[in-house]
């Protein structure tokens, strides 16, 4: 998720590795962590998320759609962005 020099990746770059399937086990734990660290960062702002979505919908390619769904259910939150468009 994130280039040599720790900063994420742009947006092509980030498609192409979340939209490979099957999807990588590595790269979906590294979208766990990532976005298990988003959450307690709003936690700890004592802000409870109504719902999940990312960036340019990049949520929704299969590395990341499982991962996201599965922690929507673990921390309570009802709802998950579906985009109207094609994930192409």
């Amino acid at each position: 998720l994130v280039g040599a020099e720790g900063r994420f990746l742009g947006k092509p770059a980030a498609r192409e590795l979340l939209a490979r399937t099957p999807p990588d086990p590595a790269l979906q734990e590294e979208v766990r962590r990532e976005a298990e660290a988003q959450l307690a960062a709003l936690a700890r702002e004592g802000i409870a998320a109504a719902h999940l979505d990312g960036h340019q919908h990049l949520h929704a390619l299969p590395a990341a759609r499982e991962v996201v769904v599965d922690l929507a259910a673990a921390h309570g939150i009802g709802r998950v962005r579906v985009p109207g468009e094609p994930d192409d």
